[in-house]
Protein backbone atom coordinates (compact mmCIF):
# COMPACT_ATOMS: atom_id res chain seq x y z
CA UNK A 1 0.00 0.00 0.00
CA UNK A 2 1.48 3.22 -1.01
CA UNK A 3 1.67 5.90 1.49
CA UNK A 4 3.42 9.54 0.81
CA UNK A 5 4.99 9.35 4.06
CA UNK A 6 6.75 5.60 3.58
CA UNK A 7 7.72 6.99 -0.18
CA UNK A 8 9.99 9.99 1.50
CA UNK A 9 11.34 7.81 3.90
CA UNK A 10 12.66 5.19 1.27
CA UNK A 11 13.85 8.29 -0.33
CA UNK A 12 15.84 9.80 2.34
CA UNK A 13 19.21 7.61 1.51
CA UNK A 14 20.45 6.82 -1.90
CA UNK A 15 21.09 2.95 -1.84
CA UNK A 16 23.18 2.61 -5.06
CA UNK A 17 25.25 5.99 -4.69
CA UNK A 18 27.59 6.10 -7.97
CA UNK A 19 30.59 7.61 -6.38
CA UNK A 20 33.56 5.10 -5.77
CA UNK A 21 33.61 3.11 -2.86
CA UNK A 22 35.84 4.11 -0.47
CA UNK A 23 37.71 1.40 1.95
CA UNK A 24 35.88 1.24 5.30
CA UNK A 25 37.57 1.06 8.44
CA UNK A 26 39.29 -2.23 9.85
CA UNK A 27 37.99 -1.30 13.48
CA UNK A 28 34.43 -2.94 14.22
CA UNK A 29 33.16 0.93 15.46
CA UNK A 30 34.78 2.49 12.61
CA UNK A 31 33.40 0.06 10.16
CA UNK A 32 30.15 0.65 11.26
CA UNK A 33 30.46 4.53 11.54
CA UNK A 34 31.38 4.51 7.75
CA UNK A 35 28.13 2.91 6.95
CA UNK A 36 26.01 4.71 9.28
CA UNK A 37 26.74 8.68 8.41
CA UNK A 38 23.90 8.68 5.39
CA UNK A 39 21.75 8.19 8.18
CA UNK A 40 22.32 10.00 10.71
CA UNK A 41 19.17 11.84 11.02
CA UNK A 42 16.97 9.08 11.03
CA UNK A 43 18.71 7.32 13.76
CA UNK A 44 18.63 10.64 16.17
CA UNK A 45 14.62 10.66 15.25
CA UNK A 46 14.10 7.09 15.58
CA UNK A 47 15.84 7.73 19.03
CA UNK A 48 14.22 10.79 19.92
CA UNK A 49 10.83 8.65 19.39
CA UNK A 50 12.00 6.06 21.52
CA UNK A 51 12.62 7.59 24.43
CA UNK A 52 9.21 9.49 23.78
CA UNK A 53 7.23 6.65 24.04
CA UNK A 54 9.27 4.80 26.90
CA UNK A 55 8.41 7.53 29.08
CA UNK A 56 4.44 7.35 28.05
CA UNK A 57 4.20 3.59 28.92
CA UNK A 58 5.79 3.39 32.51
CA UNK A 59 3.45 7.11 32.70
CA UNK A 60 0.49 5.11 31.47
CA UNK A 61 1.07 2.20 33.85
CA UNK A 62 1.82 5.03 36.92
CA UNK A 63 -2.38 6.68 36.18
CA UNK A 64 -3.57 2.72 36.21
CA UNK A 65 -2.35 3.24 39.72
CA UNK A 66 -3.57 6.76 40.68
CA UNK A 67 -7.23 5.66 38.50
CA UNK A 68 -7.56 2.85 41.01
CA UNK A 69 -7.16 4.82 43.78
CA UNK A 70 -9.45 7.37 42.45
CA UNK A 71 -12.43 4.36 41.82
CA UNK A 72 -12.02 3.66 45.37
CA UNK A 73 -13.75 6.70 46.60
CA UNK A 74 -15.19 8.46 44.14
CA UNK A 75 -18.80 9.31 43.83
CA UNK A 76 -20.16 7.44 41.12
CA UNK A 77 -22.50 10.60 40.83
CA UNK A 78 -19.74 13.07 40.48
CA UNK A 79 -17.36 10.98 39.31
CA UNK A 80 -17.24 11.84 35.30
CA UNK A 81 -17.48 15.59 35.97
CA UNK A 82 -14.43 15.85 38.15
CA UNK A 83 -12.17 13.59 35.92
CA UNK A 84 -13.50 14.21 32.75
CA UNK A 85 -10.64 15.89 31.32
CA UNK A 86 -7.97 13.45 33.27
CA UNK A 87 -9.55 10.26 32.03
CA UNK A 88 -9.97 12.19 28.10
CA UNK A 89 -6.22 13.05 28.16
CA UNK A 90 -4.89 9.70 29.03
CA UNK A 91 -7.52 8.01 26.80
CA UNK A 92 -6.62 10.08 23.51
CA UNK A 93 -2.58 9.44 24.87
CA UNK A 94 -3.07 5.56 25.06
CA UNK A 95 -5.26 5.53 21.70
CA UNK A 96 -4.46 8.03 20.05
CA UNK A 97 -1.01 9.71 20.66
CA UNK A 98 0.85 6.21 21.55
CA UNK A 99 0.04 4.65 18.30
CA UNK A 100 0.59 7.33 16.08
CA UNK A 101 4.07 7.67 18.03
CA UNK A 102 4.85 3.68 17.00
CA UNK A 103 3.50 4.27 13.61
CA UNK A 104 6.33 6.65 13.31
CA UNK A 105 8.86 4.98 14.85
CA UNK A 106 8.25 1.53 12.86
CA UNK A 107 8.01 3.72 9.98
CA UNK A 108 11.54 5.62 10.33
CA UNK A 109 12.87 1.86 11.34
CA UNK A 110 11.13 0.06 8.22
CA UNK A 111 10.53 2.38 5.29
CA UNK A 112 13.81 4.41 6.31
CA UNK A 113 16.47 2.21 7.35
CA UNK A 114 15.83 -1.78 7.43
CA UNK A 115 16.18 -2.17 3.74
CA UNK A 116 17.92 0.93 2.21
CA UNK A 117 20.84 0.34 5.43
CA UNK A 118 21.82 -3.22 4.11
CA UNK A 119 21.65 -3.06 0.63
CA UNK A 120 23.26 0.25 0.56
CA UNK A 121 25.91 -1.12 2.50
CA UNK A 122 25.74 -4.31 0.02
CA UNK A 123 26.34 -1.92 -2.94
CA UNK A 124 28.73 -0.57 -1.78
CA UNK A 125 31.27 -3.23 -0.06
CA UNK A 126 30.47 -5.41 -3.41
CA UNK A 127 31.63 -2.76 -5.66
CA UNK A 128 35.06 -1.95 -3.57
CA UNK A 129 35.29 -6.10 -3.44
CA UNK A 130 34.85 -6.46 -7.50
CA UNK A 131 37.95 -4.19 -7.22
CA UNK A 132 40.24 -6.25 -5.51
CA UNK A 133 43.41 -8.42 -7.39
CA UNK A 134 43.34 -11.08 -8.62
CA UNK A 135 45.27 -12.25 -5.88
CA UNK A 136 42.51 -11.66 -3.37
CA UNK A 137 40.04 -14.01 -4.85
CA UNK A 138 42.81 -16.67 -5.83
CA UNK A 139 43.45 -17.00 -1.89
CA UNK A 140 39.50 -16.79 -0.71
CA UNK A 141 36.48 -18.47 -1.74
CA UNK A 142 33.97 -16.81 -4.04
CA UNK A 143 31.07 -17.98 -1.49
CA UNK A 144 32.78 -17.22 1.35
CA UNK A 145 33.55 -13.60 0.35
CA UNK A 146 29.61 -12.92 -0.67
CA UNK A 147 28.49 -14.58 2.17
CA UNK A 148 30.47 -11.82 4.55
CA UNK A 149 29.18 -9.09 1.88
CA UNK A 150 25.90 -10.06 2.75
CA UNK A 151 25.92 -10.86 6.47
CA UNK A 152 28.18 -7.94 7.26
CA UNK A 153 25.26 -5.67 5.56
CA UNK A 154 22.94 -7.24 8.27
CA UNK A 155 25.31 -7.13 11.10
CA UNK A 156 25.84 -3.24 10.80
CA UNK A 157 22.70 -2.65 10.64
CA UNK A 158 20.96 -4.37 13.47
CA UNK A 159 23.80 -3.20 15.75
CA UNK A 160 22.56 0.62 14.94
CA UNK A 161 19.19 -0.17 15.21
CA UNK A 162 19.85 -2.32 18.91
CA UNK A 163 22.10 0.72 20.31
CA UNK A 164 20.27 3.12 19.19
CA UNK A 165 16.77 2.43 19.62
CA UNK A 166 15.72 -0.97 21.28
CA UNK A 167 18.51 -0.47 24.20
CA UNK A 168 17.76 3.28 24.22
CA UNK A 169 14.08 2.27 25.20
CA UNK A 170 14.83 -0.07 27.63
CA UNK A 171 16.94 2.19 29.22
CA UNK A 172 14.51 4.66 29.47
CA UNK A 173 11.78 2.76 30.52
CA UNK A 174 13.75 1.22 33.42
CA UNK A 175 14.94 4.49 34.76
CA UNK A 176 11.18 5.75 34.19
CA UNK A 177 9.75 2.65 36.70
CA UNK A 178 12.33 3.47 39.15
CA UNK A 179 11.44 7.06 39.20
CA UNK A 180 7.81 5.97 39.53
CA UNK A 181 8.43 3.83 41.80
CA UNK A 182 10.25 5.98 44.25
CA UNK A 183 6.98 8.79 43.90
CA UNK A 184 4.96 6.17 46.00
CA UNK A 185 7.37 4.68 47.83
CA UNK A 186 11.51 4.46 47.79
CA UNK A 187 11.11 1.05 49.38
CA UNK A 188 9.23 -0.54 46.27
CA UNK A 189 12.57 0.39 44.63
CA UNK A 190 14.47 -1.65 46.13
CA UNK A 191 12.75 -5.32 44.59
CA UNK A 192 13.84 -3.70 41.31
CA UNK A 193 16.84 -2.68 41.76
CA UNK A 194 18.26 -6.10 43.46
CA UNK A 195 16.48 -7.82 40.35
CA UNK A 196 18.61 -5.22 37.69
CA UNK A 197 21.77 -5.71 39.76
CA UNK A 198 20.98 -10.05 39.48
CA UNK A 199 20.09 -9.00 35.86
CA UNK A 200 23.00 -7.30 34.82
CA UNK A 201 25.32 -9.56 36.30
CA UNK A 202 23.40 -12.91 34.39
CA UNK A 203 23.95 -10.47 31.16
CA UNK A 204 27.94 -9.79 31.72
CA UNK A 205 28.14 -13.54 32.67
CA UNK A 206 25.84 -14.88 29.13
CA UNK A 207 25.62 -12.97 26.86
CA UNK A 208 29.43 -12.33 25.71
CA UNK A 209 29.90 -16.09 26.05
CA UNK A 210 26.84 -16.37 23.27
CA UNK A 211 28.34 -13.29 21.09
CA UNK A 212 31.61 -15.46 21.30
CA UNK A 213 29.77 -18.36 20.22
CA UNK A 214 27.48 -16.05 17.64
CA UNK A 215 31.51 -14.95 15.80
CA UNK A 216 32.37 -18.63 16.08
CA UNK A 217 29.10 -19.60 14.12
CA UNK A 218 29.18 -16.67 11.62
CA UNK A 219 32.69 -17.71 10.48
CA UNK A 220 31.75 -21.31 10.83
CA UNK A 221 28.66 -20.66 8.37
CA UNK A 222 30.93 -18.45 6.23
CA UNK A 223 33.37 -21.20 5.75
CA UNK A 224 30.57 -23.88 5.05
CA UNK A 225 28.76 -21.39 2.22
CA UNK A 226 32.37 -21.35 0.94
CA UNK A 227 33.03 -24.97 0.77
CA UNK A 228 29.53 -26.07 -0.86
CA UNK A 229 29.79 -23.15 -3.42
CA UNK A 230 33.39 -24.29 -4.37
CA UNK A 231 31.81 -27.82 -4.54
CA UNK A 232 29.20 -26.71 -6.90
CA UNK A 233 31.59 -23.55 -9.02
CA UNK A 234 34.38 -26.42 -9.54
CA UNK A 235 31.25 -29.17 -10.26
CA UNK A 236 33.32 -30.61 -13.97
CA UNK A 237 36.27 -31.56 -12.09
CA UNK A 238 34.10 -33.07 -9.17
CA UNK A 239 32.61 -35.33 -12.06
CA UNK A 240 35.63 -35.85 -13.83
CA UNK A 241 37.60 -37.21 -11.19
CA UNK A 242 34.79 -38.99 -9.22
CA UNK A 243 35.56 -37.02 -6.05
CA UNK A 244 31.76 -36.42 -5.14
CA UNK A 245 32.54 -38.55 -2.09
CA UNK A 246 35.38 -36.90 -1.18
CA UNK A 247 33.18 -33.52 -1.23
CA UNK A 248 31.23 -34.98 1.30
CA UNK A 249 33.30 -35.36 3.48
CA UNK A 250 34.89 -32.03 2.96
CA UNK A 251 31.62 -29.79 3.72
CA UNK A 252 30.30 -32.80 6.32
CA UNK A 253 33.25 -31.97 8.18
CA UNK A 254 32.60 -28.06 8.10
CA UNK A 255 28.94 -29.22 8.87
CA UNK A 256 30.23 -30.46 11.91
CA UNK A 257 32.31 -27.91 13.17
CA UNK A 258 29.53 -25.15 12.47
CA UNK A 259 26.81 -27.90 14.22
CA UNK A 260 29.41 -28.18 17.40
CA UNK A 261 29.18 -24.48 17.45
CA UNK A 262 25.33 -24.56 17.74
CA UNK A 263 25.21 -27.28 20.14
CA UNK A 264 27.37 -24.97 22.35
CA UNK A 265 24.99 -22.00 22.13
CA UNK A 266 22.16 -23.71 23.09
CA UNK A 267 23.37 -25.05 26.19
CA UNK A 268 24.16 -21.43 27.23
CA UNK A 269 20.91 -20.15 25.93
CA UNK A 270 19.13 -22.57 28.45
CA UNK A 271 20.64 -21.73 31.09
CA UNK A 272 20.38 -17.94 30.82
CA UNK A 273 16.45 -18.89 30.25
CA UNK A 274 16.53 -20.21 33.77
CA UNK A 275 18.79 -17.84 35.72
CA UNK A 276 16.16 -15.27 34.20
CA UNK A 277 13.02 -16.95 34.96
CA UNK A 278 14.31 -17.30 38.54
CA UNK A 279 14.66 -13.91 38.58
CA UNK A 280 11.96 -12.81 37.52
CA UNK A 281 10.09 -15.17 39.86
CA UNK A 282 11.73 -13.72 42.65
CA UNK A 283 11.16 -9.67 41.55
CA UNK A 284 6.95 -10.58 40.91
CA UNK A 285 6.83 -12.24 44.95
CA UNK A 286 9.42 -9.56 46.22
CA UNK A 287 7.66 -6.59 44.97
CA UNK A 288 3.74 -7.99 45.60
CA UNK A 289 4.56 -9.17 48.78
CA UNK A 290 6.59 -5.72 49.90
CA UNK A 291 3.52 -3.62 48.07
CA UNK A 292 0.99 -5.19 49.86
CA UNK A 293 3.35 -4.73 53.48
CA UNK A 294 3.94 -1.09 52.84
CA UNK A 295 -0.08 -0.98 51.93
CA UNK A 296 -0.58 -3.06 55.48
CA UNK A 297 1.30 -0.69 57.29
CA UNK A 298 -0.30 2.85 55.51
CA UNK A 299 2.47 3.56 53.58
CA UNK A 300 1.38 3.30 49.83
CA UNK A 301 -2.14 3.10 48.50
CA UNK A 302 -4.43 -0.03 46.76
CA UNK A 303 -3.17 1.78 43.36
CA UNK A 304 0.42 2.13 44.14
CA UNK A 305 0.21 -1.98 44.40
CA UNK A 306 -1.86 -2.14 41.18
CA UNK A 307 0.94 0.05 39.62
CA UNK A 308 4.04 -1.71 40.61
CA UNK A 309 2.77 -5.20 40.39
CA UNK A 310 1.37 -4.44 37.10
CA UNK A 311 4.66 -2.66 35.72
CA UNK A 312 6.55 -5.65 36.97
CA UNK A 313 4.58 -8.11 34.37
CA UNK A 314 4.99 -5.87 31.80
CA UNK A 315 9.53 -6.03 32.88
CA UNK A 316 9.15 -9.41 33.29
CA UNK A 317 7.92 -9.77 29.74
CA UNK A 318 10.51 -7.46 28.80
CA UNK A 319 13.30 -9.19 30.41
CA UNK A 320 13.97 -12.26 27.94
CA UNK A 321 13.36 -10.09 24.87
CA UNK A 322 16.12 -7.57 26.40
CA UNK A 323 18.95 -10.27 27.53
CA UNK A 324 18.46 -11.73 23.86
CA UNK A 325 18.55 -8.29 21.91
CA UNK A 326 21.89 -7.84 23.63
CA UNK A 327 22.74 -11.80 22.89
CA UNK A 328 21.85 -10.29 19.65
CA UNK A 329 23.69 -7.25 19.47
CA UNK A 330 26.84 -8.83 20.60
CA UNK A 331 26.34 -11.68 17.52
CA UNK A 332 25.47 -8.57 15.05
CA UNK A 333 28.96 -6.97 16.65
CA UNK A 334 30.60 -10.83 16.26
CA UNK A 335 29.29 -10.51 12.74
CA UNK A 336 30.70 -7.22 11.62
CA UNK A 337 34.14 -7.96 13.06
CA UNK A 338 33.88 -11.74 10.49
CA UNK A 339 33.24 -9.42 7.75
CA UNK A 340 35.70 -6.61 8.06
CA UNK A 341 38.55 -8.76 7.81
CA UNK A 342 37.52 -9.35 4.54
CA UNK A 343 35.60 -6.28 3.15
CA UNK A 344 37.94 -3.35 4.69
CA UNK A 345 41.56 -5.05 3.45
CA UNK A 346 43.30 -2.64 1.75
CA UNK A 347 43.00 -3.40 -2.39
CA UNK A 348 46.95 -3.99 -3.72
CA UNK A 349 46.05 -3.09 -7.06
CA UNK A 350 45.22 0.36 -7.47
CA UNK A 351 45.08 3.48 -9.69
CA UNK A 352 47.78 6.11 -8.84
CA UNK A 353 45.80 9.30 -8.37
CA UNK A 354 45.40 11.52 -11.51
CA UNK A 355 45.83 8.55 -13.38
CA UNK A 356 44.85 8.90 -17.16
CA UNK A 357 43.05 6.60 -19.16
CA UNK A 358 45.52 4.88 -21.85
CA UNK A 359 45.81 6.07 -25.30
CA UNK A 360 46.51 3.38 -27.70
CA UNK A 361 48.10 4.99 -31.44
CA UNK A 362 50.21 2.29 -32.30
CA UNK A 363 50.42 -0.69 -30.01
CA UNK A 364 53.67 -1.18 -29.40
CA UNK A 365 54.30 -3.10 -25.75
CA UNK A 366 57.62 -3.13 -24.15
CA UNK A 367 58.64 -5.52 -20.71
CA UNK A 368 61.25 -3.53 -19.98
CA UNK A 369 63.59 -5.64 -17.49
CA UNK A 370 60.38 -6.83 -15.77
CA UNK A 371 60.73 -9.04 -12.65
CA UNK A 372 57.60 -10.72 -10.69
CA UNK A 373 57.59 -13.85 -8.19
CA UNK A 374 53.75 -13.53 -6.58
CA UNK A 375 55.05 -11.50 -3.53
CA UNK A 376 56.99 -14.80 -2.64
CA UNK A 377 60.67 -14.33 -1.27
CA UNK A 378 63.50 -14.97 -3.14
CA UNK A 379 64.75 -18.42 -2.36
CA UNK A 380 68.47 -19.46 -2.62
CA UNK A 381 69.02 -20.85 -5.77
CA UNK A 382 65.33 -20.70 -7.59
CA UNK A 383 64.62 -18.30 -9.85
CA UNK A 384 61.23 -16.05 -9.27
CA UNK A 385 58.43 -16.71 -11.59
CA UNK A 386 59.91 -13.78 -14.47
CA UNK A 387 63.38 -12.41 -13.69
CA UNK A 388 65.16 -9.67 -15.83
CA UNK A 389 62.40 -9.91 -18.89
CA UNK A 390 62.91 -7.99 -22.01
CA UNK A 391 60.30 -8.18 -24.68
CA UNK A 392 59.69 -5.31 -27.34
CA UNK A 393 56.53 -6.50 -29.25
CA UNK A 394 56.28 -3.94 -32.07
CA UNK A 395 52.91 -3.04 -33.35
CA UNK A 396 50.77 -5.40 -35.50
CA UNK A 397 53.13 -8.26 -34.35
CA UNK A 398 51.76 -11.43 -33.88
CA UNK A 399 53.43 -13.07 -30.76
CA UNK A 400 53.43 -16.71 -29.77
CA UNK A 401 54.44 -17.65 -26.00
CA UNK A 402 55.64 -21.45 -25.78
CA UNK A 403 56.75 -23.08 -22.45
CA UNK A 404 55.94 -26.14 -19.93
CA UNK A 405 52.88 -25.56 -17.42
CA UNK A 406 54.21 -23.14 -14.57
CA UNK A 407 57.08 -21.62 -16.87
CA UNK A 408 55.19 -17.73 -16.84
CA UNK A 409 53.13 -17.46 -19.69
CA UNK A 410 49.55 -16.99 -18.03
CA UNK A 411 51.51 -14.88 -15.79
CA UNK A 412 53.04 -12.61 -18.49
CA UNK A 413 49.37 -12.29 -19.55
CA UNK A 414 48.22 -11.50 -15.98
CA UNK A 415 51.02 -8.49 -15.69
CA UNK A 416 49.89 -7.15 -19.00
CA UNK A 417 46.45 -6.64 -17.91
CA UNK A 418 47.58 -5.54 -14.53
CA UNK A 419 45.77 -8.37 -12.71
CA UNK A 420 49.03 -8.08 -10.68
CA UNK A 421 51.84 -5.51 -10.23
CA UNK A 422 55.01 -6.04 -11.37
CA UNK A 423 57.96 -6.16 -8.61
CA UNK A 424 60.93 -4.72 -10.83
CA UNK A 425 60.82 -3.08 -14.23
CA UNK A 426 57.73 -1.75 -15.91
CA UNK A 427 55.42 -2.55 -18.95
CA UNK A 428 55.33 0.53 -21.24
CA UNK A 429 52.08 0.29 -23.91
CA UNK A 430 52.82 3.57 -26.77
CA UNK A 431 55.64 4.76 -24.29
CA UNK A 432 52.96 4.71 -21.28
CA UNK A 433 53.55 2.84 -17.98
CA UNK A 434 50.68 0.62 -17.21
CA UNK A 435 50.98 1.38 -13.92
CA UNK A 436 49.90 4.77 -14.20
CA UNK A 437 47.05 4.82 -16.28
CA UNK A 438 43.59 3.67 -14.99
CA UNK A 439 42.85 -0.12 -14.79
CA UNK A 440 39.61 -0.19 -16.60
CA UNK A 441 41.02 1.75 -19.12
CA UNK A 442 44.16 -0.81 -19.57
CA UNK A 443 41.65 -3.81 -19.76
CA UNK A 444 39.40 -2.27 -22.08
CA UNK A 445 41.56 -2.06 -25.04
CA UNK A 446 42.80 -5.67 -24.62
CA UNK A 447 40.87 -8.33 -25.72
CA UNK A 448 40.95 -11.72 -24.23
CA UNK A 449 39.86 -15.34 -25.09
CA UNK A 450 39.69 -17.80 -22.79
CA UNK A 451 40.32 -21.72 -22.61
CA UNK A 452 37.39 -22.20 -20.88
CA UNK A 453 34.10 -22.49 -22.98
CA UNK A 454 32.02 -19.26 -22.23
CA UNK A 455 28.29 -19.65 -20.51
CA UNK A 456 25.78 -18.03 -22.06
CA UNK A 457 25.88 -15.01 -20.28
CA UNK A 458 29.80 -15.35 -20.49
CA UNK A 459 29.27 -15.51 -24.55
CA UNK A 460 26.62 -12.47 -24.64
CA UNK A 461 29.12 -10.27 -23.13
CA UNK A 462 31.54 -11.24 -25.26
CA UNK A 463 29.43 -10.58 -27.95
CA UNK A 464 28.83 -6.99 -27.06
CA UNK A 465 32.28 -6.78 -26.31
CA UNK A 466 33.64 -7.57 -29.83
CA UNK A 467 31.02 -5.35 -31.01
CA UNK A 468 33.13 -2.51 -30.17
CA UNK A 469 35.07 -1.00 -32.73
CA UNK A 470 38.02 -2.25 -33.28
CA UNK A 471 40.94 -0.09 -32.00
CA UNK A 472 43.10 1.41 -34.21
CA UNK A 473 46.31 -0.73 -33.27
CA UNK A 474 44.60 -3.65 -33.94
CA UNK A 475 43.94 -2.40 -37.30
CA UNK A 476 47.69 -1.67 -38.10
CA UNK A 477 49.60 -3.49 -40.85
CA UNK A 478 50.25 -7.21 -39.66
CA UNK A 479 53.62 -8.24 -39.42
CA UNK A 480 54.70 -11.83 -39.52
CA UNK A 481 54.45 -14.19 -36.05
CA UNK A 482 57.02 -14.91 -33.83
CA UNK A 483 57.63 -17.53 -31.34
CA UNK A 484 58.84 -16.86 -27.84
CA UNK A 485 59.55 -19.28 -25.52
CA UNK A 486 59.30 -19.32 -21.53
CA UNK A 487 60.49 -20.19 -18.87
CA UNK A 488 62.00 -19.62 -15.26
CA UNK A 489 64.98 -17.61 -16.90
CA UNK A 490 64.70 -14.34 -18.82
CA UNK A 491 63.48 -14.74 -21.93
Amino acid sequence: MKNPLFTWLENQVDSFPASAPEKPATSARGFILHYSRPFYPLIAAGLVLSVVIAIIEVRLFAYVGSLVDTLTSADRATFWDGNKSTLLFYAALAAIALPFLNFLADAIENQGMRGNFAMRIRWLAHRYMLRQSMEFFQNEFAGRVATKVMQAALGVRDTVLKLTQVMTWVLVYLLSAIASFAANDWRLTLPLLLWLGGYLLAMRFFVPRLGKLSEKQADMRSMVTGRVVDSYTNIPTVKLFAHASREDGYAKEGMQWMLDSVYASMRVSTWMNTTLNTLNGLLITSTAALATWLWYTNAITVGAIAFAVGLVYRMQGMSHWMIWEMAGLFEDIGVVKDGVDTIAREQSVTDKEGAAPLKVTKGEILFDKVRFNYGKPEVVGALPAIDNLKLRIAPGEKVGLVGRSGAGKSTLASLLLRFYDVEGGRIVIDGQDISSVTQESLRGLIGVVTQARPSSTARSRTTSSTASPTPRWERSKQRPARRIPTNSSPA
